[in-house]
């Protein structure tokens, strides 16, 4: 055999190794977004907004257009900026969260606690209609802010893309709210009292500093003191020059100057606040914390009616949340539903505005899940640990805030339908449903008198209630609604207040409550026999959950202790208030003042002066009237272009090769829903012949997605060596052109968000076209010839895999739950036989480090060693199935005595079978306070000790399994070392390691280098 034939031989090895081989064992993981529901939108126009929705929300939404046309003329008269004519913005409307989680607008998943989105891409607004109309109405507004930045950006030729969150949101939580929020002043009291107001570097640790809550302070100040018309060219300089140099430019103010400024006057209005109230660490008994061992957030504390446990919501390192019940005595961990994701019914539970509800007899806990696309109950059996019940309340598929009656009989909970939220009993025994109130309010928050004859809640309905026609959306008040007549009172002992989480006493005759009428949300008790107020606590921060709303309050029936939620030092505390040491302050004069200066961010003097003021105080300007009527139409789809991936080009010289052009675009078409997304991507490189591209499609409008896609992918490799011909010199360089045909369907059915099939047929053509230029190096002389081309290549190969992932990422690899890929897929054609794969991967949190474990088998049953695409290989860095140390790249001359005609070195590491192991111990070494030993955001690094295995075989050189230092025959090979990985700006992961090859004695310990996440 000629060298040439030796070369091209080798070349034609490589190529299939690296760059033919079809992606048929793809390690995808990650969780599915499951469409649930097929929704059938349809759309009316408003002057300046396209409104998407479907009929499950047609009774409320002629008000939405309504009120986005109000917010319109709001915001264009603060940021002195109209839409250009016919450009309607997309609004786009869900039923309720659970329905929002499946939206498709977005690729990534929606955390519970998102309420709503802007997406500048097509310049879309997507929220849910939330069961507070309150909250429906803010959110609106915020979204729309974002869409005026959008526009104006665009406008002026600026990007969003890189401003700070903080000043992002911060303006659209202004502009919507002004400068009265309860909740705002309630993170900058707890700030001062803490000495931690933020500079502009901090402000952006989003960790640290919230970028909703930080933000609307600071530009309240900002709009205070230079008015709101100051913040919109704030905001374009700051897409200029960043949030200090925009200080300079628009303000004629240091930007220390101004940090300054602002702590200083946040000092002289927040500290004497903080005068005659109680400091959040003497409030009681401090029960759950981080100091005493548990998270920085600890949320929904609901305590069992004999008073021995707690359940509640605790953040989980470094993200997610855990349901935990716990001792009530001592805050010991009894058990912990933190492995919901490990249930394939559940895909969550909801937690932002909603805590559990314990049975009569403290041994079952009903709380709210997503399931199936909509809300459940769950039934916990604490004395099994399983969830022996789930509750799927027909026509009713957004729940909150089950309340489970007195005798055992009954949960009662807020459901949302129409956009409207009601309070619902579902009976255990007959699972019959009975809606008990029914109107167009809120009604949230259900909690059972002791003997179950009355139900008191929040809603914004009653008199002086929310007025539709006016979309004037008033506070919430509390109500008391008798189960068996249905009628209902109204209370509203402070006035025009905010009221969340009643609790009717132990003995009925009082309610405690939330309540903010001094701007500081405290505890309160009225006494039905008094008509009185009491307050309960008088605190320097807050009562509170993550909003207004969320659960922060538990009364026990039998104790009569209270639990609740603090804000304080940026984190949420649960304390204990046993009930012989409440202590009771009687009100005298029980009036909300609207504009307390808690309730007020500063300065005070611009309370009722700026344009922001003027507009929310104003309801009526800009409403249009309440008989308006909008032409509905079905939703027409179509495809928009969406993105357009940069065009590249470039022009160069490289080795082999000569001088090369090559270049690149992309583009993506999407429908205004996300369901249809095509896909486009051309690239060339030199010759006509060598341009490739691909189309491709998905339909995710379904819960089965499908799509297809056609490629053509030009390959180009030289390699050169120097002959003798006839005694001459001469260069030859062989250019070898593959280029690879492919069609494909491709399928996906999500069973859950955590576990799905995959299913795909396609077909690969592979054509080669070998070229060889010879330069004679003597004489100067030059020939190019075509030379025989290997014969082409023709695949089917038809695909089935079951995918499982539950894992929570860390910032370079998973932390906890766990991965699984089992997968199947025949080849048929030019060579025939099947390949399987099982990986297995387990990752176990121990806070702060991660023990992480695999075991991967992948096979080419029926196959020859010499087909093509049936080798597997364990010594390729930057693969999946790599065994660290014994990269082939690596080896040295001693290791491969050239007298040998084989090296079992590198023998062992190809086959057509191998299996893999690896365990792992990770620990983050640098990361956020949260989640890292060291505290350097920029640079996220794990440090891991690791241990691999592999083996590989084929049917005609079995393995012996021993483990010996020097053999000759196919033996495991094991490995031992130090890995650090980094994420580099989110972009890329790389991996350094320290690996000693025990199967190498002649290597020893030596570094590499990998480029990809850990498994």
């Amino acid at each position: 055999m000629n060298s040439l034939s030796i070369f091209r031989r080798l070349t034609i090895l490589t190529f299939l190794i690296f760059f033919i081989a079809p992606d048929l064992f793809a390690q995808q993981f990650g969780r599915n977004k499951v469409q649930y529901d097929t929704f059938d939108f349809k759309e009316f126009d408003t002057d300046h907004f396209r409104i998407l929705f479907y009929e499950d929300k047609q009774q409320i939404i002629p008000e939405i257009g309504r009120m986005a046309e109000r917010w319109y003329h709001r915001i264009s008269q603060v940021t002195n900026h109209e839409f250009a004519e016919g450009d309607r913005k997309p609004l786009i409307f869900y039923a309720d969260d659970a329905d929002f989680r499946q939206t498709n607008i977005v690729p990534g998943f929606i955390p519970g606690g998102v309420r709503g989105l802007a997406e500048p891409l097509r310049d879309r607004v997507v929220m849910p209609l939330q069961p507070s109309h309150h909250i429906t109405h803010h959110v609106l507004g915020h979204e729309i802010v974002h869409s005026f930045q959008f526009d104006i950006a665009r406008r002026l030729g600026i990007s969003t893309g890189d401003m700070p969150l903080w000043l992002v949101e911060g303006m659209a939580e202004y502009y919507s709210l002004g400068r009265r929020h309860t909740q705002t002043s309630m993170w900058m009291r707890d700030a001062v009292l803490n000495d931690a107001l933020p500079g502009f570097e901090e402000l952006n640790i989003q960790q640290r500093y919230n970028p909703y809550r930080y933000g609307h302070a600071f530009l309240a100040f900002v709009g205070g003191i230079f008015g709101d018309e100051a913040i919109l060219p704030y905001f374009v300089y700051t897409a200029e020059v960043g949030p200090e140099a925009a200080v300079d430019s628009v303000f004629e103010e240091s930007p220390e100057r101004m940090i300054e400024d602002w702590h200083a006057h946040m000092r002289e209005y927040y500290e004497p606040q903080l005068e005659g109230r109680t400091n959040p660490d003497e409030v009681g008994e401090k029960f759950l914390s981080e100091e005493l061992g548990h998270g920085r957030v600890n949320l929904a504390p609901s305590l069992s009616a004999d008073g021995n446990y707690v359940s509640y919501l605790r953040d989980r390192i470094p993200f997610g949340i855990d349901f935990i019940v716990a001792d009530a005595e001592t805050g010991e961990e009894i058990i912990n539903l933190g492995g919901v994701d490990e249930d394939p019914h559940l895909d969550d539970i909801r937690f932002l505005t909603s805590a559990g509800s314990w049975d009569p007899e403290s041994r079952k806990l009903a709380f709210i899940t997503f399931a199936r696309g909509d809300n459940e109950i769950a039934i916990w059996n604490i004395d099994d640990d399983r969830i022996e019940q789930n509750i799927r309340i027909g026509g009713v598929p957004a729940l909150e805030n089950p309340a489970w009656s007195p005798d055992g009989s009954t949960i009662a909970f807020s459901g949302t339908t129409d956009g409207s939220s009601n309070i619902y009993l579902y009976n255990l025994e007959t699972e019959e449903t009975t809606k008990l109130t029914d109107d167009i309010y809120s009604s949230l928050e259900p909690q059972w008198s002791s003997d179950g004859e009355t139900i008191v809640y929040v809603t914004d309905g009653g008199p002086d209630g929310s007025d539709f026609d006016m979309i004037d959306i008033r506070p919430n008040r509390l109500a008391i609604v008798e189960v068996q007549t249905g009628e209902i009172f109204y209370l509203a002992p402070f006035g025009e207040a905010t009221y969340s989480n009643p609790h009717f006493a132990r003995d009925d005759s009082s309610i405690y409550f939330i309540s903010d009428p001094d701007g500081v949300p405290d505890i309160y008790r009225y006494s039905f026999e008094s008509e009185q107020v009491y307050r309960i606590t008088k605190i320097q921060t807050g009562i509170s959950g993550v909003t207004e709303q969320s659960p922060a309050l538990t009364i026990s029936r039998e104790t009569g202790d209270l639990l609740f939620s603090i804000f304080s030092q940026d984190q949420y505390d649960i304390h204990r208030l046993r009930h012989e040491d409440i202590r009771e302050e009687l009100i005298e004069n029980p009036q909300a003042d609207r504009d307390a200066p808690e309730r007020v961010l500063p300065p005070y003097t611009a309370l009722d002066e700026n344009i922001i003021a003027g507009y929310l105080a104003d309801p009526e300007k800009g409403l249009l009237s309440s008989d308006t009527e909008f032409e509905i139409e079905d939703h027409q789809r179509s495809l928009g272009l969406t993105r357009i991936l940069p065009a590249q080009a470039g022009v160069g010289v490289a080795p082999g090769f000569g001088a090369q052009v090559a270049g690149g675009i992309g583009f993506l078409w999407t429908d205004l829903l996300g369901d249809h997304n095509l896909a486009l991507a051309v690239e060339a490189r030199g010759r006509i012949q060598d341009i490739g591209g691909q189309v491709s499609y998905i339909n995710r409008r379904h819960r089965l997605n499908y799509g297809g896609l056609v490629s053509r992918v030009p390959q180009i490799f030289a390699g050169s060596r120097i002959a003798q011909i006839d005694g001459e010199p001469v260069l030859d360089r062989l250019i070898q052109r593959i280029f690879i045909h492919q069609a494909a369907f491709l399928t996906e059915l999500p069973l859950s968000e955590t576990r799905r099939f995959e299913a795909t047929a396609g077909v690969n053509w592979y054509v080669f076209d070998y070229e060889l230029e010879r330069f004679f190096l003597q004489t100067g002389g030059f020939i190019r010839e075509d030379i025989e081309d290997p014969d082409n290549l023709f695949l089917a190969s038809p695909s089935l895999a079951y995918v499982v992932d539950y894992s929570l990422p860390g910032f370079t690899s998973p932390i906890v739950g766990g991965r699984e890929r089992y997968q199947v897929t025949p080849l048929i054609g030019s060579v025939s036989f099947v390949q399987a794969m099982a990986d297995f991967r387990r990752y176990y949190f121990l806070d702060p480090v991660t023990f992480a474990f695999r075991a991967m088998h992948r096979g080419n049953y029926y196959a020859d060693i010499e087909d093509p695409f049936s080798t597997e290989y364990i010594g390729y860095p930057n693969s999946m199935n790599f065994v660290r140390g014994y990269s082939f790249f690596d080896f040295r001359s001693d290791e491969c005595p050239p007298d040998q005609e084989t090296c079992a070195a590198i023998d062992r590491l190809v086959g057509t079978h191998s299996v893999l192991a690896s365990a792992e111990l990770r620990i983050p070494l640098i990361g956020t306070d949260q989640f890292g030993l060291y505290t350097f955001r920029y640079l996220p690094t794990e440090l891991s000790f690791f241990a691999d295995a592999g083996l590989t075989w084929h049917e005609d050189d079995p393995p012996t399994i021993k483990f010996e230092r020097r053999s000759q025959e196919r033996i495991p090979v094991f490995s031992a070392g130090v890995s650090t990985r980094f994420n580099l700006f989110g972009a890329l992961i790389v991996e350094a390691y320290y690996a000693y090859p025990f199967q190498r004695p002649e290597r020893g310990g030596h570094f590499g280098l990998q480029f990809l996440p850990g498994w």
